[in-house]
């Protein structure tokens, strides 16, 4: 999908939503185009977004890979993930999640 946040326009695998830290709502991530953090950093990488800063939303269509969890405390930012994509190993697998 692509999101529209501080002003940029950026294009992100969403992975994970949830209540952070701050009591706010979150949108963990994986940025493959956009607003890069600075010199030498292509703009891939995990990304936290406050959902109430998301100015606009454009669904692409198109699908992704999930990409691979950190381990248990994957959704970092997260305490506890409302809603979440299958690990990668879950999407590949030919045995139905249980929902």
């Amino acid at each position: 999908m692509e999101l529209l946040y501080g002003g940029v326009w950026r294009v992100v695998h969403p992975h994970a939503i949830g209540r952070m830290g701050t009591g706010r709502t979150g949108l963990l991530t994986w940025q493959t185009a956009g607003l890069a953090r600075g010199p030498g950093d292509a703009g891939e990488g995990w990304r936290m977004f406050d959902v109430a800063r998301i100015e606009a939303t454009r669904a692409l269509r198109v699908h992704f890979t999930p990409r691979p969890r950190g381990g248990p405390a994957w959704t970092a930012g997260i305490g506890a993930p409302l809603a979440e994509v299958p690990s990668r190993g879950e999407a590949f697998s030919e045995t139905p999640v249980p929902v």
